[in-house]
């Protein structure tokens, strides 16, 4: 079981960083449209550079954990997006428009409850 969640959790972060370095890229290269995601963290200015950053990290994190170089930079990233996520969609000024959006954003922290529960499960292995 434990390791069926830890392979869930890497390709479910690896789809996310993924997702946010194209989001970031579109944004970076497009300079007249400014990037308004209101469940992150950092202002709206500076959105664009950060996403990619985060994504990039997220990128070495699963990168470091599949080879087995590294665990717990994973498992501190999993941890991280899980806080982003409960902070900025259900603690944080963002709304939801639509009950399709609602889902959507529970979906998508079971999906990082998920995966941070397999990093973390992981602990006692070769890190």
């Amino acid at each position: 079981m434990r390791g069926l969640l830890r392979a869930f959790g890497y390709v479910y972060h690896l789809i996310l960083a993924l997702f946010a370095l194209g989001v970031a890229v579109v944004a970076l290269g497009s300079r007249s449209v400014t990037l308004q995601l209101e469940m992150l963290p950092w202002g709206i200015g500076s959105s664009p550079f950060w996403l990619m950053l985060a994504a990039l990290i997220g990128l070495v994190s699963v990168a470091a954990a599949v080879t087995g170089k590294t665990r717990i930079l994973y498992a501190v990233y999993t941890l991280a997006v899980l806080v982003i996520l409960v902070r900025g969609l259900f603690l944080g000024p963002y709304t939801f428009g639509a009950v399709m959006e609602w889902t959507t954003a529970l979906w998508l922290l079971l999906g990082a409850l998920l995966a941070a529960i397999g990093a973390f499960s992981s602990r006692g292995e070769r890190q």
